[in-house]
């Protein structure tokens, strides 16, 4: 079909000007809503964008406000009067591991540092258990004391010794709460945490 022919047709056609002003606005509101809706994808297309950032934003602070929670960290021992009289490393529950094996008279824990190169780890020369607990399998305490024997640390390693006084034969659970690490030059250093150790007495 030829469109210039069309053209001249269409031009020829005389309309009444009620229905030629009802043909225009019936093309502006269409013109209008189509530019309207244009608009509203475009409005929800940033406001997905602005969600997607959102989340993103509350992951990535909620990985860091997690890693913070389980990261170690120093804090001022008081004494009564509020006088500092000491330092200690808290929440380390993360960054040593332990493990626990029975003989007859003595409970061999090993202790391993998961970073022994970062401090306070690094600066360690001996290591020991500081407080303890040990359940039998009804939970009920059987034994507990504070700071033992310090041991040697090497590659970031130690066995640290509990004596066991006499332990019928069955399972038992050891709690630790704090270690203690040491090195000549610095003054004892306690490290809280929790880290549980299954063993059994034959």
């Amino acid at each position: 079909m030829d469109f210039e022919k069309l053209k001249q047709s269409v031009e020829k056609i005389e309309l009444p000007e009620e229905m030629r002003a009802r043909i225009v606005q019936n093309c502006k509101t269409k013109l209008f809503l189509e530019t309207e809706e244009t608009t509203m994808k475009q409005i929800w297309s940033k406001k997905r964008i602005l969600a997607a950032s959102a989340i993103g934003l509350i992951l990535c602070l909620t990985v860091g406000v997690s890693a913070a929670e389980t990261a170690g960290f120093f804090r001022d021992v008081h004494n009564w009067t509020g006088a500092v009289v000491g330092t200690q490393y808290e929440q380390a529950t993360e960054e040593i591991t332990a493990s626990a094996v029975a003989s007859k008279t003595e409970l061999t824990v090993i202790v391993t540092f998961v970073q022994p190169d970062i401090f306070p780890y690094r600066s360690f020369e001996e290591f020991g258990i500081d407080r303890y607990q040990i359940a039998d399998a009804s939970g009920d305490i059987v034994a507990e004391g504070t700071r033992t024997e310090l041991s040697e640390l090497s590659d970031g390693k130690a066995e640290v010794k509990i004596p066991l006084n006499q332990l019928s034969g069955g399972t038992y659970r050891l709690t630790i709460t704090s270690f203690v690490g040491a090195s000549k030059a610095d003054q004892p250093l306690p490290i809280s945490g929790t880290w549980l150790c299954d063993f059994t007495v034959e």
